[in-house]
Parts: structure tokens; sequence; C-alpha cells
């Protein structure tokens, strides 16, 4: 049988032990550093087995329940943007990204000094309803995002041929010629050009040419072809003739 000092010699020892150890795990503790939210690392400053100083920075990580998009647009596509929809997330479409939704958070707020682009922000969330974890888009990533626009109650949608540089088209009068028009073009891309037609000097029926003319003159006159043809023109031969007269 143990006697009562050898206890007491043990006991001291294994409170002892106990203290090593629980400054053991605070120290491991201490060494673990855990973000505040789930995420990625996306940069590592430090290795294994390197000293620091408080205020070092370790590496870089970024949450990955929230994820911001840049999407740059032209002044003109920006200014086309119902913002209010957009900042809903309505009408907001990922094609590429199924399971995760979109809303408009704000934009740069100025020209980029290179590319004259507006930068416009969104905020990608996963859909609460998914019965699976969807896709995790990688950093840098390019996606294609579908804005929603301002709607308009009446356009004009022309061939972007037809609208010559400095935004002007060849407007064809009643008596076949030509009238040069200063148009203002709501929105456009390589195709097509569309103009808001309540605010647009084009009224409805105006015959506008869509062949590209070098040096049109303003007056001069033209034969226009239509859908492929060309209008009927009376010749002297296709008139009715009249009677000499006696005298």
């Amino acid at each position: 049988m143990a006697r009562e000092p050898q206890i007491q010699q043990a006991e001291a020892a294994l409170a002892a032990a106990e203290l090593r150890l629980a400054d053991a795990q605070r120290a491991v503790n201490s060494a673990s550093i855990r973000a505040p939210f789930a995420g990625r690392v996306v940069e590592r400053n430090v290795q294994i087995g390197e000293n620091v100083t408080p205020g070092s920075v370790l590496g870089e990580i970024f949450s990955d329940e929230t994820l911001r998009l840049e999407v740059e647009l032209s002044l003109s596509a920006f200014q086309q943007i119902d913002q209010a929809a957009a900042a809903k997330g309505d009408l907001v479409t990922i094609p590429g990204l199924a399971g995760w939704q979109a809303k408009m958070v704000g934009s740069s707020g100025q020209l980029s000094g290179r590319s004259r682009m507006v930068t416009v922000l969104f905020e990608l969330s996963p859909l609460s309803d998914q019965p699976a974890a969807p896709y995790q888009p990688l950093l840098g990533e390019f996606l294609e995002v579908g804005i929603p626009g301002r709607p308009f109650t009446s356009s004009y949608i022309l061939p972007a041929q037809a609208v010559r540089p400095g935004g002007e088209v060849i407007v064809i009068d009643e008596k076949d010629r030509i009238v040069r028009t200063a148009i203002t073009p709501v929105y456009s891309d390589p195709e097509q050009v569309v103009i808001d037609a309540r605010v647009s000097p084009l009224k409805p029926g105006a015959l506008v040419c869509i062949t590209p003319i070098a040096f049109p003159a303003n007056g001069a006159k033209v034969q226009p072809i239509i859908d492929g043809v060309a209008p009927q023109v009376d010749t002297a031969e296709d008139k009715p003739r009249g009677k000499p007269n006696r005298n």
C-alpha cells in the first residue's frame, strides 16, 4: 500500500502535468487563426515555422457566402439600366451560374481612364431553396450577365450600318432628296441601333438609307430602292402624247 506522502507527491505531479497541458493547449490555440466566417484563402504570406510579430499580414481570405461581381459597361449601356429592378435582383440573369441570385449594389461612379467604361457592382448569393450546394464560381472567373433595361413605350430599331460616324442617318424625303439627320441612340451594338421614338427627329414612315454613302450632300437627288425594288419613274415615252393642233 502507498503511503500518504507518496500519494500527495503523485497528486502534485498530476496537477503540475495538468497545468502544463493547459499551457500547451493555450499555446496551440494561440497559434491557430480562425476567420469569423466561412471562406477561402486566396493568399498566404507566411510559412510553417516562421516567426511573426503583432500586426503582420499573414494572408488574405474572402467569404464565399456572398460574392462580388464586377461588370464593365459603356456609358450609354449604363444609362439604360433599370436600376430599381436590378437592385431587387428582378430579371438579372446569369446563364452559366445556376443556383445563385444577383443584385446590383452600386457602381464605380466614374469612367475608367483607359477604357472609358463604368464598373457596375453586383452581389452574388446562393438561393436559399437549393437542395444541394450550388457550383462555387472561381475568383477571376468570367460570367455572362443579363441586366434589365429601362422600358420604352416606342422605339425605332435601325441596322448599325445605317448610322454614320457622329450619330447621323440619311433620310430620303418625299422628293427623293438626301436629308442628313442627327440622332441620339439609347442603345447600340455591332448589329443594331435603338432610338427612343418619343424624342427622335425621325417621323413614323420616314425612309432611312441603310446603304453607306461616302459623301452624302444635303438636297442631293437619289433613287431609293425599297425592299430591293426601285420605284417606277415616268419617262417621256410612258407619257401620253397629245395631238397636234390644226390652225
